[in-house]
């Protein structure tokens, strides 16, 4: 459950998916937007779908954390919201963030749906129909045991572009995704996924190279 304080935001939301764009706040057509539950319940996991003048239709994942992320780059750090219920609140992107990333990952794998939303006012909580778009994980992929392989590497990624055109029924049954529908868009948009790419041996010789290098290199220093 995501709760919705009746507050005032400074920056505004639409301010920060400006910056996010590098747009102005006049261009972004605010589309529809879904959130992940925080098992915690500390940090707000909430991800814009947006239009803008060239008619692309992109997706901006928003974190709203209590405290700054521990170990993050400072340039990973968006902007500090302040909130009038909830104080200070420090914005990342979404994938930047382990726990964006677990609700992702889980919400697939689990096929669960978005969070439900309640916006409250003092002691009241209403639920919020309206304006949200309804996402669903298709479940997670399964190997077969042959398929158990040291060359596949699990995969995670949330979309930055939409195609509104959809996918079809048979695509939108595969598992490993992420699917949403709002008003205006009854095909299913596929928002994210969770798989596995097959790296080849001499790939992965190179990264484990890069990663040898990168240890001598910290001995050294």
């Amino acid at each position: 459950m995501a709760q919705i304080y009746n507050a005032e935001l400074s920056p505004s939301k639409n301010q920060v998916i400006a910056t996010v764009l590098g747009t102005d706040e006049a261009d972004i057509e605010k589309l529809t937007s879904y959130r992940f539950d925080d098992p915690a319940g500390q940090i707000g996991m909430e991800v814009h779908i947006v239009r803008t003048p060239d008619g692309s239709v992109l997706q901006v994942p928003l974190v709203y954390r209590p405290e700054p992320l521990e170990d993050a780059e400072e340039d990973e750090l968006i902007t500090t919201m302040e909130h009038s219920v909830l104080g200070t609140r420090y914005v990342y992107l979404g994938m930047s963030d382990p726990v964006f990333a677990e609700a992702l990952d889980v919400t697939i794998s689990e096929e669960r749906s978005g969070a439900e939303q309640f916006l409250v006012d003092g002691d009241t909580q209403t639920p919020i129909t309206e304006g949200l778009a309804d996402v669903i994980g298709t479940g997670e992929i399964e190997l077969e045991e042959e398929e158990d392989d040291e060359n596949l590497i699990g995969v995670l990624e949330l979309f930055a572009e939409l195609d509104l055109d959809g996918l079809s029924e048979e695509e939108a049954n595969q598992p490993g995704q992420l699917i949403g529908t709002w008003e205006g868009q009854d095909t299913p948009v596929l928002l994210a996924h969770s798989g596995l790419v097959y790296v080849d041996d001499e790939e992965l010789d190179d990264e484990d190279g890069e990663e040898e290098d990168l240890e001598e290199t910290a001995q050294d220093n």
